[in-house]
């Protein structure tokens, strides 16, 4: 059974707008969602006027993380410093701070004509300074506006149109179809196994790296975005005036994880899609089919691993028949502690049961992968190394005006 020292864990807070200041703080906690941005908050304890007088929305801040064998890493920029304003000596301060993806808030009203969706999302990324890890789309789309949208809100928009996910991992922002972003972190993924233990971290300092896994499955899926259902697409032909409709299945497309994939019992219409050809509409149906295949949901609490993140996958165990196996991560909450404590709780899903289905980038780990998916990297012309960031000035961007400190913003790009 996989197991993990409980107290064998690290972190590191860093200000590279302050380099002087090297206080660590009490403890941490990221939030990771699909579709959304990384948040972290940072717990001191100490009494310092640092944090209200020089730390301002905007400063630049970087957290690396180990569990002892991995490292993770989050680029930054402060979003609030709140001291607390309680009774007794101790008055924590806690910090907020939101990921790169910060500047895609930007609202912005405009037109693009005869475009791929991955061409502009190649443009926006260039515009924020990302670095963009891009699959081609083929259709053209005549013309595509952002009227009263934030740059975020287009980005997930085009990547509904197109069938595709876009997340932002650190500097790099993924625009990529639904396999190919599961292939992309595939040569790395972490073995969460339950194993039967009635004591705690502190009796047992060697513990199972799964905690805890309880697991969902919905026969009539929700009214949500993205539900498990058949997709079908109708619409009209401008010039001809002739009718026409394309209806595609979940479970049909794709590379499914399990053996068995899921069927579905319902059909939904989609009134909100409006198409003017036969082709946009298998298009826009399909896209809609593959965001829609995973119905089976799961919640847990493991050991801390940074690469229990969105869109990421994890190998299951000791769980049972119809659980083991491979799950896609959505959303993930890191917490560690200064004494080296580290967990994390997050829920999953995966499209069916069974063992898993491999393939030649979807091996099941026998043991502790390398980092690096050497095979992938060969086929796709991506890298699967840790992505690497720089500041976009060298310069030290803070000085000591007459008025106190003197701050420029400034932000994190990716290369």
């Amino acid at each position: 059974m996989p197991s993990q020292y409980v107290f064998g864990n690290t972190f590191k807070v860093v200000y590279p707008d302050f380099p002087g200041f090297q206080e660590n703080p009490s403890n941490i906690r990221l939030i990771q969602k699909a579709g959304h941005q990384d948040v972290v908050e940072l717990q001191y304890y100490s009494v310092s006027t640092f944090y209200q007088t020089a730390l301002k929305p905007g400063s630049l801040i970087k957290v690396v993380w180990s569990n002892g064998s991995v490292k993770g890493n989050f680029f930054g920029q402060v979003l609030s410093v709140n001291p607390s304003k309680t009774f007794g000596q101790n008055k924590p301060t806690m910090i907020k701070a939101i990921g790169t993806a910060l500047s895609l808030k930007q609202n912005e009203s405009k037109i693009w004509s005869n475009k791929r969706a991955s061409e502009i999302v190649q443009e926006i990324a260039k515009k924020f300074k990302l670095k963009p890890i891009v699959i081609p789309t083929k259709a053209i789309l005549t013309q595509e506006s952002m009227v009263g949208q934030t740059y975020w809100q287009k980005l997930r928009e085009l990547a509904d149109k197109s069938g595709y996910v876009f997340h932002v991992f650190e500097t790099e922002l993924y625009f990529l179809p639904f396999d190919t972003m599961i292939n992309k972190f595939m040569g790395n993924i972490p073995v969460l196994s339950l194993e039967t233990n009635y004591g705690n971290g502190y009796d047992n300092q060697n513990m199972s790296t799964l905690l805890e896994f309880n697991s969902e499955s919905q026969l009539i899926p929700p009214q949500m975005r993205h539900s498990n259902r058949t997709k079908k697409v109708v619409g009209i032909d401008p010039l001809t005036g002739k009718f026409f409709s394309q209806t595609k299945e979940p479970g049909k497309t794709g590379k499914s994880l399990r053996k068995a994939p899921n069927v579905q019992s319902f059909s939904e219409h989609m009134y909100n899609v409006t198409v003017g050809s036969k082709t946009l509409a298998e298009t826009r149906a399909k896209a809609a089919a593959e965001l829609s295949r995973f119905n089976e949901s799961a919640k847990g609490q493991a050991q801390g691993d940074p690469r229990v993140a969105p869109y990421r996958t994890v190998h299951i165990t000791g769980t049972g028949v119809n659980t083991d196996g491979f799950w896609i991560v959505k959303t993930a909450e890191h917490y560690i502690t200064h004494d080296g404590r580290y967990f994390v709780d997050f829920t999953c899903m995966t499209d069916g049961s069974g063992s898993n289905k491999e393939s030649s980038f979807r091996k099941t780990p026998r043991e502790e992968m390398s980092v690096r998916n050497v095979a992938y990297e060969l086929a796709s012309g991506l890298q699967t190394t840790p992505s690497t960031t720089q500041l976009n000035a060298k310069k030290m961007l803070i000085s000591q005006a007459d008025n106190g400190v003197e701050f420029k913003q400034r932000r994190w790009v990716g290369r």
